[in-house]
């Protein structure tokens, strides 16, 4: 606690060690007597505003605890007495440090998948369990002709088909049944767009705790390589008919 002056009046035993300090060696002193004068003045411009607006604050702040910075968390409230006049100020804090560098590892993590992902020409799409997109890489929306916010939220018969948007749906259910990863070819169409075919692999989607929350899938256009398998196709076939007909022909001859 601090008077209204930002003198320490008090301070708790966790508070105390931090500084290194007994408690009867705080009494009095203020935030220049143990931090830099820029913390110091930070805290005591943040007292400040406690005092004049007679509002709770509540931040973030620097914290230097035995020459090391650490980020604390703050929540700074005005206290009064029984007429309601202003007193002190009481402070408490907890250290949050280590639970920033997480987010930040986090955030970092996610910037670089997130990277990764858009610079990928495969397009990647998850689904919710009711067939939901929730994510959709440029690539997806590049390969569909649809942007971002025209497929989130949507369903694969808001954009599809009835008859590819059932077949969809269908084997997004076998994934998430059975858990299997699942690979196919299949036909690809948007409302009002060209029919084309994708190579497909749907997995089950995963939250952090290894819950089931959808299905993720990625595919990328194989159109012009199942052109070409069935104009190959076309032309064994040919060919095959072809040699029969002669094989006939040498057999007629013979005889």
């Amino acid at each position: 606690r601090k008077d209204l002056e930002s003198r320490f009046t008090f301070g708790n035993k966790r508070f105390c060690e931090s500084v290194g300090l007994e408690l009867n060696e705080i009494v009095g002193k203020s935030d220049y007597d143990f931090f830099p004068a820029e913390l110091a003045d930070s805290y005591r411009e943040n007292d400040q505003k406690v005092f004049a607006t007679g509002e709770t604050l509540q931040m973030e702040e620097k914290y230097v605890a035995r020459g090391e910075v650490r980020d604390i968390q703050v929540i700074k409230t005005p206290i009064h007495d029984s007429p309601g006049e202003l007193v002190c100020l009481q402070v408490i804090c907890w250290d949050v440090t280590e639970r920033n560098m997480l987010e930040q590892a986090l955030r970092e993590s996610e910037a670089f998948y997130e990277s990764l992902v858009e610079s990928l020409p495969q397009g990647i799409l998850r689904k919710d369990f009711q067939g939901r997109f929730t994510y959709a890489s440029q690539g997806a929306c590049d390969l569909v002709g649809l942007a971002r916010e025209d497929l989130i939220g949507k369903t694969d018969h808001d954009i599809c088909p009835a008859e590819i948007a059932e077949k969809y749906r269908e084997d997004d259910h076998r994934v998430m049944r059975s858990g299997q990863r699942m690979e196919v070819v299949e036909e690809n169409q948007t409302i009002g767009g060209p029919l084309r075919y994708v190579q497909t692999v749907k997995t089950p989607a995963y939250d952090n705790h290894k819950k089931p929350i959808g299905i993720q899938l990625i595919f990328w256009d194989v159109t012009e390589r199942r052109q070409l398998e069935e104009s190959l196709q076309q032309k064994s076939d040919e060919i095959a008919r072809l040699e029969g007909e002669l094989r006939e022909l040498r057999r007629r001859s013979r005889n």
